[in-house]
């Protein structure tokens, strides 16, 4: 979808360079996920995909900017030299900011921090790798394949969204301008009012889920014998039968109950 989107205003060419970055960032993110000692799972899979939508920033900025130097009259290795280095250091600084936001995820201490840790990693090497393919082989791949077909204003789409920025944007840019003051304090007026519904809101690491069973624990006295300690269960769990809406129950006794639960809803294609 994103190389989509990229291919409407920019064209089919800058598609196929931002296409380049995905199947070579995550390859660099696996590798790195694996010399660090990690292993693909659940976990560390949905860290990818949760990288997958920042993948392409990157490389986006970097294509647009290089092809915008070739609009401008440059050769497309001048413009990929050009365009790279103007472009090179807000591209850090904003996957910077992005990287340091996971960061703290991947040292969260204690059990917690051993079960989601590889997660923010995959995240981190992922996205990292974006940014060392898109200041890299992003401006080689950009000065073989852009071409500039579209004159200095680019496409028809390309031209209708710059239209639509300059009716609807310019006018508030211009007015944020005039008024310096009241920007600034509208601005941090929306942040504060933003962090005070943090309480409404409520933090916590994982959400609490709606798990379709309840645990009774039965504790029978010191020295009690297993046949002692099956009938107060039993006793029990004809107790729990006739609570309504009880579908099934399941008795255990000693240590070996279950350590993970898993719900599956059964479809009616299931045989």
């Amino acid at each position: 979808a994103l190389v989509l989107i990229t291919l409407i205003p920019l064209g089919l060419r800058a598609s196929m360079v931002v296409m380049v970055s995905i199947p070579l960032s995550l390859a660099m993110g696996i590798f790195a996920l694996a010399q660090l000692g990690y292993t693909l799972n659940q976990i560390s899979i949905a860290g990818f995909i949760i990288s997958l939508g920042l993948l392409v920033d990157d490389s986006i900025v970097v294509t647009e900017n290089i092809e915008r130097h070739m609009r401008g009259g440059e050769t497309p290795t001048d413009a990929a030299i050009t365009g790279t280095k103007e472009i090179s250091l807000a591209v850090l600084g904003s996957t910077g900011v992005l990287l340091f936001a996971f960061l703290p995820l991947a040292f969260l201490p204690e059990t917690s921090g051993d079960f989601v840790r590889v997660l923010p990693v995959a995240v981190l090497v992922t996205v990292a790798s974006s940014l060392i393919v898109s200041l890299t082989i992003i401006p080689f791949v950009a000065s073989r394949l852009l071409k500039n077909n579209h004159g200095p204003e680019g496409n028809k789409v390309l031209q209708s969204i710059n239209g639509a920025i300059h009716r609807f944007y310019q006018p508030i840019l211009h007015w944020g301008l005039q008024n310096p003051k009241l920007t600034v304090w509208g601005s941090l007026s929306i942040c504060v009012a933003a962090l005070g519904t943090l309480p409404l809101i409520g933090t916590s690491l994982f959400p609490a889920s709606d798990s379709p069973y309840f645990m009774v624990r039965v504790e029978t006295p010191e020295g009690s014998g297993m046949a002692a300690t099956d009938r107060a269960v039993r006793d029990v769990s004809q107790i729990v039968s006739t609570f309504p809406g009880i579908t099934g129950r399941m008795d255990n006794v000693g240590r070996g109950n279950p350590q993970i639960y898993y719900n599956n809803i059964p479809r009616e294609d299931d045989t």
